[in-house]
């Protein structure tokens, strides 16, 4: 017969017996090629959708896609149409487009790819193309002329706009425009399979888009967490890879500084002095168009999101002066 031991039996040999297995750490070696693995898991997962319904606005269909705008207001006065910037949408005009609209329609749009408009794979995003989607907005909407309110990059496609067509165009308001530049793509880096989806799943994740926009407002704070959701969102909607590799692959648009005395209508410039993008120099670039006035504000590149009541009464004063 077997004796009989104690669970906490003092017994040397059992206790070496009934000793639980220890489990072997891993080596630095496993743990790093794990995480290696679950980096680029995470990297290459596609990255997750947002329903369509959350759009905020309407759609319309243009030669080339639909397009996503926002409206508010009515009235005989003349309509203003709201362009946003690279990597914006109608968000970035949140506090504009219902404050500019007691007494004429407002129209805020996302450009083809950007924001909740759609993201055509092999679309054409040239700087023409968005002057001819323009257009045909304004068309379909039945708008004769507007006042184009261009920021960053749509301040560059209302100057090509004017350009274009003139008999369309009532007046301009830039604010801290591009078109004073040549922009720079690089299409190398996206030959590379996967290496679209991977810009994406870093430049869209919370922490970047984050620090991106306090790089660009003046006062950080004002970055809340519902304004880098307002950002992020569009960025992880499906086809966004898609259209970061067609806009790499797009020919930049020459600057349009020596086309700017041929442009005629009003033009108002408003300009955050602490622009890390374009300096407030570059503000003056643009007095070249003719009657041109310049309001500097306190703020970095988007005065509009970061002083909304300082740039909107800009905006209606310089419209009630030019009688629009």
């Amino acid at each position: 017969m077997l004796p009989q031991y104690s669970k906490f039996s003092s017994d040397p040999l059992l206790a070496g017996m009934v000793k639980p297995m220890q489990k072997q750490p891993l080596s630095a070696r496993k743990l790093s090629a794990i995480l290696l693995l679950a980096l680029l898991a995470w990297l290459l997962w596609p990255v997750a959708d947002t329903r369509p319904e959350a759009a905020p606005g309407k759609f319309i269909h243009l030669p080339g896609g639909a397009i996503h705008y926002e409206q508010a207001g009515s009235g005989e006065r003349t309509p203003l149409i709201l362009l946003h910037g690279f990597g914006a949408s109608t968000f970035s005009f949140r506090h504009n487009l219902v404050a500019l609209s007691d007494d004429r329609f407002v129209l805020a749009l996302d450009a083809l790819g950007f924001g909740f408009s759609e993201k055509v794979r092999d679309g054409d995003y040239s700087a023409s193309a968005e002057v001819a989607r323009l257009k045909s907005f304004m068309d379909e909407m039945n708008i004769e002329r507007a006042v184009l309110v261009g920021s960053s990059m749509g301040g560059r496609n209302a100057l090509s706009f004017a350009l274009s067509y003139p008999e369309r165009v009532a007046a301009l308001v830039l604010l801290n425009s591009a078109g004073h530049t040549t922009e720079q793509g690089n299409a190398l880096l996206f030959k590379i399979p996967g290496a679209a989806n991977v810009l994406l799943k870093i430049v869209s994740s919370r922490p970047v888009v984050r620090s991106v926009l306090r790089s660009l407002f003046h006062d950080p704070d004002l970055v809340t967490e519902e304004v880098v959701d307002g950002y992020r969102k569009p960025l992880r909607l499906p086809g966004v890879p898609g259209v970061l590799r067609a806009l790499t692959q797009t020919t930049s648009p020459p600057p349009l500084l020596e086309q700017l005395p041929n442009i005629s209508v009003p033009a108002l410039i408003i300009w955050g002095r602490y622009d890390p993008l374009f300096p407030v120099a570059d503000a003056r670039k643009y007095l070249a168009l003719p009657g041109a006035v310049l309001l500097i504000v306190e703020a970095g590149h988007l005065p509009h999101e970061e002083k909304p009541e300082v740039v909107n009464e800009a905006i209606l004063q310089f419209l009630q002066h030019e009688g629009l």
